[in-house]
């Protein structure tokens, strides 16, 4: 909540100082800048205190330079680390420089081919996978490593080493739908790393089928999610709502304010326009999502199959959600200034862009408010589609970024089954009453 706070005399001196400073700068709005040159990090820890109530609209800008003076100070204290793996242990795979240094080396070739397409080169021969599988093959090798390793055998790209993978990914309960992804992405990596179609590339497509049509007979663990935790997109979009009205009662300048402005985007914008979390993170201000007087637009490639997404106008009700991320830290509230200041930067970021939030982030708020990752809109818009009256599986498609004919089929049947089996409960409905009556 806003809490109004009696200014001290050293309050009132201190804003006098700011006024004076701005004065001499010429300035009215100050911005970032203009803060950073006042005064060191306690001085502005400080004067946030004052401006809070005087001058709310200063508070963002004046955020954003706390931020920065308290990265500086970070960085200036002597390193403590010893050395060793960073994070968490890996239980499941090994550190990248761990894996076969052949194998490296060929993710390392098609990330450099692949670079050059996406910046626009030129392409001689087969083109590499996308980038974003490139990364998960790249855990593929690692996690393959770490399953040779245990057994006390060399990294090797054989049958038995696949073998082993595949038994340890089975005891972690992986469903056969992803591991026939992964196997897929193994295969791949067989013809890209030996430059032709091997006797074990040829084996792990045969392989493949196999866990594709286990994985038909499979329930997807979002469908079962929204068996026994029914959804609906109205609801989540309330959420989203209350998250922003709840961050204009905590105080301007606050990490809290800025963290449930986020997250109410984060819903918001998973709704409008739901593609991939891999895709979402990436938005870059004015080139992938565009404002102007008339709202806001989405132009993607996205990451997994390269195609183009484009939405020439978002829905207008996102508008106050994408709005408030950038007048939260503009000079002066300003959207336009805010908007000018973004040029460029990830629309998910806690220091006004410098760095963006990851997908992970975004999956973390949408288990935290909704209780499943973000992948679910997806699903929610197809169940709503055939819950119309008409068929509007065209329209998540669309919206989902999803024009592949065998994406449109799954959903089709699906929802065709889902729909029978409403008619036929309202048919027992129907024939219960009769009985009764």
């Amino acid at each position: 909540m806003q809490h109004e706070t009696e200014l001290t005399d050293a309050d009132n001196a201190r804003l006098a100082s700011w006024h004076a400073h701005l004065a001499q700068r010429g300035v009215g709005t100050p911005d970032v800048q203009d803060f950073l040159d006042f005064g060191k990090l306690s001085t502005l820890e400080r004067l946030l205190g004052a401006l809070r109530d005087v001058a709310p609209e200063q508070c963002g800008p004046l955020r954003l330079a706390i931020r920065q003076r308290r990265q500086e100070k970070r960085a200036s204290r002597p390193a403590t680390s010893t050395g060793g793996h960073r994070g968490p242990e890996l239980t499941c795979s090994v550190a990248w420089d761990e894996v076969p240094a052949d194998w490296r080396a060929t993710i390392e070739k098609a990330r450099q081919v692949r670079g050059r397409i996406d910046a626009g080169g030129l392409l001689f021969g087969d083109a590499p996978p996308a980038a974003a599988s490139l990364d998960d093959m790249a855990y593929l090798l690692r996690a393959l490593t770490h399953a040779c390793r245990q057994r006390g055998w060399p990294a090797e790209l054989r049958p038995r080493c696949v073998r082993a993978w595949l038994d340890d990914a089975e005891d972690r309960k992986c469903g056969a739908r992803g591991l026939s992804l992964q196997i897929g992405l193994l295969r791949r990596f067989a013809i890209l790393h030996d430059g032709r179609k091997t006797k074990l590339a040829k084996k792990l497509g045969r392989l493949r089928q196999r866990y594709v049509a286990r994985g038909n007979t499979e329930e997807k663990r979002k469908q079962a999610f929204l068996r026994t935790n029914p959804r609906e997109l109205g609801a989540i979009w309330e959420t989203a709502e209350r998250r922003r009205e709840e961050a204009m009662q905590e105080r301007s300048g606050s990490a809290a304010r800025q963290k449930l402005l986020l997250e109410a985007a984060a819903l918001a914008l998973a709704i409008v326009v739901p593609l991939r979390i891999g895709d979402l993170h990436r938005f870059l201000i004015g080139e992938h999502l565009v404002r102007t007087a008339s709202g806001w637009s989405c132009r993607i490639e996205t990451s997994k199959t390269g195609a183009e997404y484009e939405r020439a106008e978002l829905w207008t009700e996102l508008d106050p959600f994408l709005d408030a991320l950038l007048e939260n830290d503009a000079p002066g509230g300003e959207l336009w200034r805010g908007y000018d200041a973004r040029q460029g930067t990830p629309i998910f970021s806690t220091d006004g862009g410098l760095t963006g939030l990851s997908g992970d982030w975004i999956s973390a708020v949408w288990e935290e408010h909704v209780g499943c990752g973000a992948h679910i809109v997806r699903t929610l818009w197809h169940q709503l589609a055939w819950e119309a009256d008409r068929d509007l599986t065209w329209m998540a498609l669309a919206l989902c970024g999803q024009s592949a004919g065998k994406t449109a089929q799954e959903y089709r049947v699906d929802g065709a089954r889902r729909q029978a089996v409403q008619t036929g409960r309202g048919m027992l409905k129907a024939a219960r009453l009769k009985a009764s009556g």
